[in-house]
């Protein structure tokens, strides 16, 4: 049985190869890419038992890649591995991967989740509009402190297109800040068209989610909690630790009314 160990870095991959006994059997340094790595396991001519990594940004290409090609990739928790290897007199990539095959070994380590790759292609698109709306409010300030600076006080809430009307109606008599306000505010223009496109890629992207999460349920403008806890008071509300209830909290997130002061508490039931 042997196991292999990766020690990731954005250009290239220390690969150690260990055998039962924790013999090092092969030491190599390769690129950061999924064919050079399945060339080098096989051109060592044995079975590899398990491939191990730590969690970092190539963890999700290089897992998904190796699965395809037919290993058993164990993803280690950042965390434990650095505290592993931290008593190690000479930190480099060579022996981080021998640290990290002798781990494999021992299976002294937690397993970590890899999410899937349509996740990452959702995050990717939540992150490209969150830039985009970032960037179009760092615009914006940008404008009214320029502005301030003559007198002009921009109302507080302007959303949209309202923006550049406000800011045209107020610089169009001025030749010299027209001059140069104007390429900034044609970039925050089409920044904020950029970012209403993505918006909708995001909203149009969005699936039906199953009513019955594990943490909480869509009903009917309700408060629904399991019927049995494991305090000592009976009270349904409020809780003090969910871990004294045994049955999942359910709570209607969207419908759920606000209780403002001089109000009675929301409806609660029994499941």
């Amino acid at each position: 049985m042997f196991c292999a160990a990766l020690d990731v870095t954005l250009r290239s991959v220390a690969i150690c190869i260990i055998d039962e006994a924790g013999k090092v059997r092969l030491e190599r340094s390769v690129p950061s890419d999924v064919p050079d790595i399945v060339r080098c396991f096989n051109e060592f001519g044995q079975p590899i038992h398990q491939v191990g990594l730590e969690a970092g940004t190539l963890t999700q290409h290089l897992t998904y890649g190796l699965t395809e090609a037919g290993f058993d990739v164990v993803c280690m928790e950042a965390r434990q591995v650095n505290a592993a290897l931290s008593a190690m007199r000479n930190k480099t990539d060579k022996n981080d991967a021998r640290g990290i095959a002798q781990l494999l070994r021992s299976g002294w380590y937690s397993r970590v989740h890899v999410k899937s790759v349509e996740s990452h292609y959702t995050r990717a698109l939540l992150t490209s509009r969150k830039v985009m709306q970032r960037k179009c409010l760092d615009l914006e300030n940008e404008i009214r402190g320029l502005l301030k600076v003559f007198g002009v006080k921009l109302p507080i809430r302007l959303r949209g297109g309202a923006f550049e009307e406000a800011v045209r109606g107020t610089i169009e008599n001025d030749p010299a800040l027209s001059h140069a306000l104007l390429p900034m505010l044609e970039a925050r223009q089409m920044l904020l068209e950029t970012f209403l496109e993505l918006d909708r890629r995001v909203r149009r992207s969005r699936q039906p989610r199953h009513h019955s999460h594990p943490l909480y349920e869509c009903s009917r403008r309700r408060i629904c909690y399991g019927p049995e806890l494991q305090g000592s008071s009976r009270r349904p509300y409020p809780f003090q630790k969910l871990a004294n209830c045994r049955s999942p909290l359910r709570i209607d997130a969207t419908t759920l009314p606000i209780r403002r002061e001089g109000q009675s508490r929301p409806h609660l039931t029994r499941w």
